[in-house]
């Protein structure tokens, strides 16, 4: 389970790096106007326990269960008590750590441009996890890069990003899916290997005006990945 666990974080660590788009060049040629970080980013709302009433502790550790909601990206996820989301203060030090910001601003890291964690969640046996960043993309050249470029570089990076990980025998397919509202996403199937334990990854890309949203879903052992992206639906 300790090996799962490593592997999951591992990945964690993969998909914002890729996010991050290392290599892209710089913005020139035009400005980037962030979005109000209140729109671009989502909430998770976890239920209050009927039996005592009382409002779950936001650094108590990750909390069993929820929805998590993103209006601008039209996606909504409700899960029951096999998952756990992470909570406000643990996708701070995510956040923080992972991309080396150290104060764990996330109003800074989305206007400057880095890859955001809006959520995540590991299920319970440790399995699977799923997450959702943003990321702002602003202007390359004079003109916004879409969805499809966007997943075309991850492509390009993420073998050799596994592979610095600890995963072997790296596979990449550019494909494309319909999630919740959004039909025809570019989304990228990844298959690995953890020593003896198979890895399957499904990374599906919306876009919505200057900001990519890239929900990652990852099972271990088998690949339960189009039902995991099944969980998600409509947000209005």
């Amino acid at each position: 389970m300790k090996r799962i666990f490593a592997a999951a974080a591992a990945l964690a660590l993969v998909c914002i790096l890729t996010a991050c788009g290392t290599g892209s060049p710089a913005p020139e040629g035009g400005t980037t106007t962030p979005m109000d970080e209140n729109k671009a980013a989502g909430t998770v709302t976890i239920p209050v326990p009927e039996e005592t009433g009382d409002t779950p502790d936001n650094a108590s550790g990750a909390q069993a269960g929820g929805t998590y909601t993103n209006k601008t990206a039209r996606i909504t996820c409700k899960l029951d008590d096999s998952w756990l989301f992470y909570n406000d203060s643990q996708l701070l030090e995510l956040n923080g750590v992972l991309t080396e910001a150290g104060g764990g601003d996330v109003a800074s890291l989305a206007e400057s441009g880095k890859a955001v964690y809006d959520m995540y969640a590991v299920s319970t046996d440790g399995l699977m996890t799923m997450n959702v960043t943003y990321q702002n993309l602003g202007l390359l050249s004079g003109a916004s890069m879409t969805a499809q470029e966007y997943v075309e570089q991850a492509a390009a990076t993420l073998p050799g990003d596994l592979a610095a990980c600890g995963f072997a025998d790296a596979e990449v397919q550019i494909t494309a899916q319909d999630l919740a509202a959004e039909r025809d996403c570019p989304t990228l199937l990844v298959t690995a290997q953890l020593q003896d334990m198979p890895m399957y990854e499904r990374m599906v890309c919306i876009q919505s005006g200057d900001y990519i949203y890239c929900v990652t879903l990852c099972s271990f052992t088998e690949d339960v990945t189009a039902d995991m992206a099944a969980l998600f639906h409509r947000a209005w």
